[in-house]
């Protein structure tokens, strides 16, 4: 068997049989060994030059191969990138990425291609994924968040490609717009009153909405919509009160709450919360701590037995941030957005709420970021909503500024200076008068004082020193405004 050297190969031409004679094919051949020690034969143009370029070309592409700089086949060049799409996806799965967060990358990335109108690797250029971002900012109105998030997502699937197949990254030149993003939807957060209004709407307006309208309430339906309005109000204030996000407020388990702890806490699982780590939050309300005892306690006589640790707290409906809060709102007459074009939703009325009202307490920044479970301050800071009236702090409560009073010898200096001026302005002067005039007459005004006889030399001598600093500068400044009106 013949040796095989990666990166050698050769023209030839191929003949055929016609009429018992050796006939050449138009075009010329050509053959190389690639960087794994296989043969490919390939067909080349009817010119030998330009064959003959080809398998330079090819040659140099196999030598890249070799020392990793180049794609392992051509073929996954034209491999279409909704494939390459798919595969890409399979990797994050298996990196532990969640299934809300794989659709997103699927819809977006799909928006892009079609937006691009890329359908192989060669397709994908800089000036078509920036005329893609522009379209979508002056056509659909995408905020500057939304379009960082796309470029975001599109480099990260580029880059992706260019580390599987070794290509060289087109969209490198590729950033994000910088500065801060402009906010589309600006919430507010309840206030206690708005609050309590809320709790006790989510509480009754099943009932009181049944009873409308109809006559007479079986006792197993009031029954029913009794327990569905507290389930609702628990929900409620686990997000106002505890500061869960929805999707924590749905999988909150018994055994995750540990209500006889001092203080009691909450300790969420890395599967259910947004950052995919384990937190434990402390409940610092009361009001909460009381209102989980008495749920537990009206479960325990529902079921007839203590609910197990893998038990969800709340059984809420998927369209509890939606269709339910806001005729929540509206039974409470709770306007869902106020004069200054702020908005009111479900995230508004319960993370937004918590953090404002522990911001009421004049917590400090850091930990108000701990409570929140932020990564970053500026994010708290965003869940913040302070008035006025929130930020006045009582008088009792700031320090009280007592400055020290002046050492006898500043206490002297500054009468010092005053006389000096004084005598300085009584002098009279002529054109010629000099600087030397001027001190002879500073000299005179501290005799006259007394600075000379009753100070001691140190004292005598700083005073002099100050009060020259001062007629030099009263000197040059009349000086400047002689020059000035001449």
């Amino acid at each position: 068997m013949a040796l095989r050297t990666p990166g050698t190969g050769a023209v030839y031409r191929r003949f055929h049989m016609k009429n018992g004679k050796r006939v050449p094919y138009p075009r010329w051949s050509y053959y190389y060994i690639d960087a794994q020690g296989r043969r490919h034969d390939k067909t080349g143009y009817t010119d030998k030059a330009a064959t003959e370029e080809k398998l330079r070309e090819v040659l140099r592409r196999v030598a890249r191969q070799k020392v990793g700089l180049a794609v392992p086949n051509e073929e996954d060049l034209h491999v279409p990138l909704k494939q390459h799409l798919e595969a890409f996806l399979v990797d994050k799965e298996a990196d532990g990425i969640t299934a809300t967060h794989i659709q997103l990358l699927r819809t977006r990335i799909t928006v892009m291609l079609d937006g691009t109108k890329a359908e192989v690797f060669a397709d994908l250029t800089e000036s078509s994924v920036k005329q893609f971002l522009l379209h979508g900012t002056k056509a659909k109105g995408w905020s500057k968040k939304t379009r960082n998030e796309y470029t975001a997502v599109t480099k990260q699937f580029c880059a992706w490609l260019c580390r599987r197949f070794k290509w060289t990254d087109p969209l490198q030149g590729l950033s994000r717009l910088k500065g801060q993003d402009d906010i589309r939807v600006r919430r507010f957060a309840l206030t206690e009153t708005q609050l309590g209004a809320l709790l006790n709407a989510a509480r009754e307006r099943g009932v009181q909405n049944y009873l409308a309208c109809h006559a007479t309430a079986k006792p197993a339906t009031f029954e029913r919509l009794r327990l569905q309005g507290q389930e609702r109000e628990l929900a409620y204030r686990l997000g106002s009160m505890l500061g869960l996000r929805f999707n924590e407020i749905k999988t909150l388990s018994w055994g995750c709450l540990n209500l006889d702890a001092s203080p009691p806490t909450c300790a969420l699982r890395p599967e259910n919360t947004k950052a995919r780590r384990q937190d434990l939050v402390p409940i610092v309300f009361d009001e909460l701590v009381q209102a989980l005892r008495q749920w537990k306690a009206l479960c325990t006589k529902q079921l007839g037995r203590a609910p197990s640790d893998a038990e969800r707290v709340v059984h809420v409906p998927r369209h509890l941030p939606g269709d339910q809060f806001s005729k929540d709102c509206v039974y409470a007459n709770i306007a869902r957005e106020n004069e200054r074009g702020e908005k009111l939703d479900f995230y508004a009325a319960t993370r937004h709420t918590y953090c404002t009202m522990l911001g009421r307490l004049r917590l400090s920044p850091h930990r108000l970021q701990r409570l929140m479970r932020h990564t970053d301050l500026k994010t708290t800071s965003k869940y913040l909503h302070l008035e006025l009236e929130d930020m006045v702090i009582e008088p009792g409560l700031l320090p009280t500024i007592n400055p020290q009073p002046p050492t006898p010898e500043i206490a002297n200096l500054m009468p010092t200076q005053t006389r000096v001026l004084e005598q300085v302005e009584a002098t009279p002067r002529t054109p010629d008068a000099s600087l030397k005039d001027l001190e002879q007459a500073m000299t005179e005004a501290l005799s006259g004082a007394g600075v000379q006889d009753n100070a001691t030399p140190e004292h005598a001598e700083r005073e002099l020193a100050v009060a020259l600093r001062v007629v030099e500068s009263w000197w040059r400044r009349r000086e400047s405004k002689a020059f000035t009106n001449t």
